[in-house]
């Protein structure tokens, strides 16, 4: 495994498992008004899993980077709304579609119409703390893991 794929790895593995308890407590929140304990470890489960297998599998960062490098130059502030724009937000409505359904479908049995309206309704919020939660934390987080893989 070469070192750059194994420092994204890293990053993903630290900067995934606050994403998801963050949005597992927020979609309790919204479904139920509390956090269910401890349903909200099952749920923690899931959605890191979810979010490592889109994570590894879509190329959401090269969406970003190809987004970004169209207009603006690497290092600067632009470049970064950009770059966590174009990989934030089809992250989040992605998380969005499966938390949702799992939560509502093959969980408590509902109908398709219910998980629309849960997903509409959580969209928003996800795409805004998956915005915010990236911009501020992907940085630090790829600073950990390049000195966990690099030992700098």
């Amino acid at each position: 495994m070469d070192k750059q794929f194994k420092e994204v790895l890293v990053m993903n593995l630290m900067y995934n498992l606050l994403l998801a308890v963050v949005l597992s407590a927020v979609a309790q929140i919204l479904s139920f008004g509390k956090v269910m304990w401890p349903a909200i470890l099952g749920d923690i489960l899931m959605a890191y899993i979810m979010e490592m297998v889109i994570a590894l599998c879509l190329p959401f960062s090269k969406w970003g980077m190809a987004l970004a490098g169209k207009y603006a130059q690497p290092g600067t502030l632009k470049y970064r709304i950009l770059m966590t724009t174009g990989t934030a937000i089809p992250f989040a409505i992605a998380m969005c579609l499966g938390m949702s359904f799992i939560g509502t479908v093959l969980i408590a049995h509902q109908p398709l119409n219910v998980w629309l309206t849960a997903f509409a309704g959580m969209l928003p919020i996800f795409i805004i703390l998956g915005w915010v939660l990236s911009f501020i934390f992907v940085p630090v987080f790829m600073g950990l893991a390049h000195k966990i893989v690099y030992g700098e």
